[in-house]
């Protein structure tokens, strides 16, 4: 039925669940390429940070050392030297373009923000491949965290979500999670895929790969993509004025300042996203050390512990959306402390058990990696549809600073008691500050101020 001579929204069609039966095949299409763009767009992303760009480093600096043999000390030194820079360049852009960029999106308009760090991602492979230094190289990476960065598109992909579910019942945090979902099945397959392709035809070749399909993403999320943000809120063409203030120092966390109702969804993300990151900085050098992982078993660690995150993110969207929100924070907080408590007791014990017992808790962490969906979706309902990729924005520069920090806080912790010769008590430290950081998570959730946003 028409509403006042006009289409009814997608939200007014909606259930409890998420995405409703009633949906229109334009709105399907247009819900089909949202996904297909997280999971084109993560997919690539993914495999050039974490696989294809440090092999492609490796490449370059066996190139400028000729007279060693490749994997050299040297040569694998200069890589890890550049790896590490372009990783922390591209945080700290992302850091300071995260509150202008979302705020074009909040006034703009979602899709031109999502189209453009599709294309700017495309042609910053395609710059590395062809790049001829190191530190060039580096500079095109550090322009894309300017403009194209993972942490943005996210953010804007969780508010043109936004824009479509209703903020009560389980909606939206269906739709966060099965976004959730797509991350985590992305950051699965890609690594795999494009590894085995950098293994046969090179990490330059591949690299042009990954640019073209991510040159090729952006026209199709251009034509299937609906702009979300509601005419009423557009920017009609007076200038950008606004963009001024967003640049300031405190604009990016200044947010969680000024929006009282935003406070609690910031305290708990601080919390379980500098948990999350430290057991991530951790998982090679401990099994490394602990156990003799290879690659080969790192990566079957990893794979069913992704396994574990996309059943449980999608179950979220699902029948364990019905538990509500405060018992989903609960559970998932303990669920994994839990984790991280056993990574710290396989410290000790005969090897067998120990790994077991590694293995065990990071498949109970991974069950608990549902937070994230549901913490941004009760961010999201604390903020107005004028600024929600501000608000996830500004969540996903907390993320960035807790990715930022993690090396230097875990890494004091892991190898300041290896170096006084305590073996076993470096690891356990550093994984029990994150149950800690985790367990946290449960007097911040239950001392909340009642009148401080729907879930309080």
């Amino acid at each position: 039925p028409l509403q006042g001579g006009r289409r009814p929204t997608m939200e007014a069609v909606q259930g409890a669940g998420g995405e409703a039966e009633g949906l229109g095949a334009g709105d399907r299409l247009h819900i089909a390429c949202v996904y297909g763009t997280v999971v084109a767009y993560v997919t690539c992303s993914g495999a050039l940070v974490n696989v294809i760009l440090p092999k492609h480093l490796l490449d370059m600096s066996c190139a400028a050392h000729p007279q060693a043999p490749c994997g050299s000390e040297e040569a694998v030194a200069l890589a890890s030297y550049w790896l590490e820079a372009s990783r922390a360049y591209v945080n700290l852009a992302a850091l300071v373009s995260l509150p202008a960029l979302t705020l074009v999106a909040d006034r703009l308009g979602r899709k031109p923000v999502l189209v453009f760090a599709v294309a700017g991602a495309g042609l910053s492979a395609v710059g590395c491949a062809l790049a001829q230094s190191l530190a060039l190289v580096v500079a095109l990476q550090t322009a894309a965290g300017l403009v194209s960065n993972v942490w943005l598109f996210i953010a804007v992909v969780y508010a043109s979500r936004a824009d479509e579910t209703s903020p009560g019942g389980r909606a939206r945090q269906g739709a966060f999670a099965l976004v959730e979902a797509c991350i985590f099945l992305s950051i699965l397959g890609g690594p795999l895929a494009f590894g085995q392709l950098a293994d046969a035809a090179g990490a330059r070749a591949t690299l042009l790969v990954l640019g073209g399909l991510l040159a090729a993403a952006a026209p199709v999320a251009a034509l299937g993509i609906r702009e979300t943000l509601p005419a009423r809120l557009k920017d009609r063409g007076r200038g950008l004025p606004w963009c001024g203030p967003a640049l300031s120092p405190h604009a990016l966390f200044g947010y969680f300042w000024r929006r009282r109702a935003a406070r609690p969804a910031a305290l708990l993300m601080a919390l379980c996203w500098a948990a999350m990151r430290g057991t991530e900085y951790l998982l090679v050098p401990y099994t490394s050390a602990a156990f003799g992982w290879s690659a080969g078993a790192l990566g079957r660690y990893s794979a069913a512990s992704g396994v574990v995150m996309v059943a449980l993110s999608a179950a979220v969207a699902g029948p364990l959306g019905a538990l509500g929100r405060r018992p989903l924070i609960l559970l998932g907080a303990i669920a994994s402390a839990a984790g991280c408590a056993a990574e710290a007791a396989s410290s000790y014990g005969p090897a067998g058990a120990r790994e077991a017992l590694f293995w065990g808790g990071g498949l109970m962490y991974a069950a608990g990696t549902f937070l994230s969906p549901v913490l941004r979706a009760m961010l999201s309902e604390a903020a107005g549809p004028e600024e929600q990729s501000r608000a996830l924005g500004c969540a996903a520069a907390v993320e960035t600073l807790c990715a930022f920090v993690a090396p230097w806080a875990y890494g004091a912790a892991y190898a300041g008691l290896e170096a006084r010769g305590a073996p076993g008590v470096h690891a356990s430290l550093a994984y029990v500050i994150a149950a800690v950081l985790f367990l946290a998570m449960l007097p911040a959730l239950l001392v909340a101020e009642p009148g401080a946003g729907r879930l309080w």
